[in-house]
């Protein structure tokens, strides 16, 4: 098993975490974004180097421990940075749309659309220490290995 950084437009050039296993004939590719959320798909042994090439790609054992934390740290926050602007920027859109709109149909619409992207926004802002705690403990998890 192989442990990568790749950099990509995805998430603006926020580093994401690759794992490559080779699987009997083929390469089984996993890759995770800023947030930990998974891809995963497999790749035929001629196609993995041109996968690898396509991309920036920084092998993981060239980092330390704590250059890693530190560019996770960063991403995440990053991240949720963007993230939350967004949702504030949608909830505000919708909370003007309740109140100059005076059908009473779409009003409610507007209102659930509104509660939503709050709740979003609560969710954003709560857990970005607690998706660090995850990506730390993870990168702890493949220093051990």
């Amino acid at each position: 098993m192989d442990y990568y950084f790749i950099k990509n437009n995805d998430y603006d050039g926020f580093p994401q975490l690759l794992i490559v296993e080779h699987v009997h004939d083929k390469y089984h590719v996993k890759m995770y974004d800023p947030r930990m959320l998974c891809k995963s798909f497999y790749l035929s042994v001629d196609m993995i180097d041109d996968f690898l090439e396509k991309y920036s790609i920084f092998n993981l054992k060239e980092y330390s421990k704590e250059e890693l934390i530190d560019i996770f740290e960063f991403g995440i926050k990053k991240y949720q940075e963007e993230q939350l602007y967004l949702v504030v920027a949608y909830m505000t859109e919708y909370e003007n749309l309740y109140k100059t709109t005076t059908d009473e149909i779409s009003r409610q619409k507007y209102k659930i659309m509104y509660d939503i992207y709050e709740k979003e926004y609560d969710m954003c802002s709560s857990t970005t220490e607690q998706i660090i705690e995850e990506r730390i403990k993870f990168l702890n998890e493949l220093q051990h290995k």
